[in-house]
């Protein structure tokens, strides 16, 4: 640039007019610059599904696994997650069916050790299973053994031990004939949950086939299952001394456990291996080796929040002290164990997982019987022009139509009887205003009403405990007489004591009680269900009835309160999109 023309430009600059373009300028610049998003930017799950939609959907999963594992938050992953589920599915080839499920499982794992969601993961699991059930029966691809695994780890914290044992043996049996590279992984999982739970005999034929199966012995983690096996075939035999000395073998081996291994998934089979040594250990009653495994083992579950683990870890310090004579600290151990347990999955908790456990086998049945109906179709279909099934046909369409008839009939006259009966209701309600009600013309002492309250508190603590506890209240059949039946008071009584300890009847204390539940459960992290599901799972049938108690009870609409509490969760989650 030449000097007449860097004149020519101080001289504008110099000019109002100019000082205003350069202004214009300078600030179309600067919001272009901070215009630019960075491609590993997320500020929220919009802005991911733009990034995204250009990648597959197992680009999707690597993404979202990295940035758990990598970036370490968990929260981004689950979001990046999402815009894979949020893809149409008729589209899928059998590879991103593939990745769909591992996604669904990764979904699971961080719900579960991450939150401690334990129903929002098995939700994510029950998903996963039923892909690889439908989409990968065939393929070896689709054997994610990490499903059942997790699984086992949600029921073993609720002390479901059987359930926890059938779905060991599930994801063993899916690694030993499709995916024979995880058996090592598998067989582990399942040997220190048997051997620390006394219940190796169980898995005999498991053992057995280990044993017998072509398993590379090239694996560190298979020749570790291979010691391991060892040691519980001793301890069928009470030689507990011989399977704590393989026990040590099996931790010898510094590839498969090192401390200092960032892999967690390493550190938490060492955690494990460690208490397995520990258990053999306190049988054989040598409490100083044991003291030092179980302290090697709580370092590592302390480090790295293992809690899945902390509740096995304060059981087996409980064992120690109790063989050291040391009946405080078997106390406090207990206490603790239990406290994990408890704080993390309480009874209430374990009865919606059963719910969800139950309606997942509603609907593999509800599917077993769509199929057998679509196969009876297509065997009607072939033999429709033989006389014999036109003539069954018929025969059958004549008692279905008679059938129906009917049912009409009945139908027409149970609405008959219920408007009979409806009229004599109102005409009862009608007679007994004109006639009015008679109250006792004397009025109790207060001596006499201090007296009756204090004879009716017992009886609505009973209520309170029951309300609190007992996940019965959440059934949409339950009443004031079932409670009766509960507490083996009459309904008359328990009515009375409600309303002199609150002022409030039966049923509005109970609806108390169920929105508030329904609060909890609108409110969890994650993949909130609907609000029919939820008015469900409380206790109500009709949708209807459920907002008008909730509008009561909290002073919103549902609407109302989800958007309200979105807008809280939204406030907490932006350190982890920003």
């Amino acid at each position: 640039m030449d000097k007449s023309k860097k004149e020519n430009i101080i001289r504008a600059i110099r000019t109002p007019r100019g000082l205003i373009l350069l202004a214009i300028c300078l600030t179309l610049l600067f919001s272009t610059a901070e215009g630019k998003v960075s491609p590993d930017t997320t500020a929220d799950f919009d802005s991911l599904l733009r990034l995204s939609k250009d990648m597959t959907v197992d680009q999707i999963r690597h993404k979202g696994r990295s940035v758990f594992l990598e970036q370490k938050d968990p929260l981004n992953a689950l979001l990046w997650y999402r815009t894979a589920l949020s893809r149409p599915a008729d589209r899928f080839t059998e590879s991103d069916w593939e990745n769909l499920a591992r996604i669904y499982s990764n979904i699971g794992h961080i719900y579960f050790y991450e939150y401690g969601n334990a129903q929002q993961a098995f939700t994510s699991l029950m998903k996963s299973a039923a892909i690889c059930e439908t989409h990968g029966k065939e393929n070896p691809g689709f054997a994610l053994t990490d499903i059942y695994f997790t699984f086992a780890d949600i029921y073993t914290s609720y002390n479901d031990l059987p359930k926890a044992s059938y779905y060991l043996k599930k994801g063993f049996d899916v690694s030993l004939h499709k995916d024979l590279k995880k058996i090592g992984y598998s067989f582990a999982n399942l040997a220190w949950f048997t051997i620390l739970n006394d219940s190796v005999t169980s898995i005999r034929k498991e053992r057995e086939q280990f044993r017998k199966s072509e398993a590379s012995d090239t694996s560190v983690l298979v020749r570790y299952c291979r010691n391991i096996l060892g040691a519980m075939d001793l301890i069928e035999k009470n030689d507990y001394k011989g399977a704590s000395r393989l026990a040590e073998t099996a931790l010898s081996d510094r590839t498969f456990a090192t401390p200092d291994n960032p892999d967690i998934t390493v550190l938490r089979y060492h955690a494990a291996a460690l208490l397995i040594t520990a258990h053999l250990h306190l049988k054989t009653n040598n409490t100083a080796r044991a003291s030092q495994k179980i302290s090697e083992a709580e370092r590592i579950i302390k480090a790295n929040s293992l809690f899945d683990l902390y509740d096995l870890l304060y059981k087996k310090k409980a064992d120690y002290y109790r063989q050291t004579g040391n009946p405080q600290a078997v106390r406090e151990c207990e206490f603790r164990a239990m406290k994990v347990r408890d704080s993390l999955y309480n009874s209430q908790k374990y009865g919606l997982l059963r719910n969800i456990e139950e309606e997942w086998k509603v609907s593999g049945i509800e599917e077993q019987l769509k199929k057998k109906e679509d196969e009876r179709q297509i065997l009607l279909i072939k033999h429709s022009r033989q006389k014999t099934v036109v003539l069954t046909l018929g025969i059958s369409a004549a008692a279905i139509l008679l059938l129906l008839l009917w049912i009409f009939r009945k139908n027409r006259e149970l609405k008959d009887t219920n408007a009979s009966l409806f009229r004599k209701n109102v005409e009862l309600a009608e007679a007994l205003a004109e006639r009015g009600t008679t109250r006792p013309e004397t009025t109790p002492s207060p001596e006499e009403t201090s007296g009756e309250e204090k004879s009716l508190q017992p009886v609505f603590e009973q209520v309170l405990r029951i309300f609190s506890e007992n996940n019965v209240i959440y059934n949409p059949d339950f009443n004031i007489e079932e409670l009766s039946h509960m507490t083996g008071i009459h309904s008359r009584r328990i009515s009375q004591a409600i309303n002199t300890c609150t002022g409030k009847s039966f049923s509005s204390l109970l609806g108390e009680y169920r929105i508030a539940e329904a609060c909890r459960q609108l409110t969890a992290p994650g993949m909130r269900p609907t609000i029919a599901a939820v008015a469900e799972n409380v206790g109500y049938r009709s949708r209807t009835h459920f907002s008008s108690v909730f509008k009561s009870v909290t002073g919103m609409t549902t609407t109302e309160f989800i958007r309200q509490a979105a807008r809280s969760l939204d406030a907490k989650a932006k350190p982890f999109t920003s």
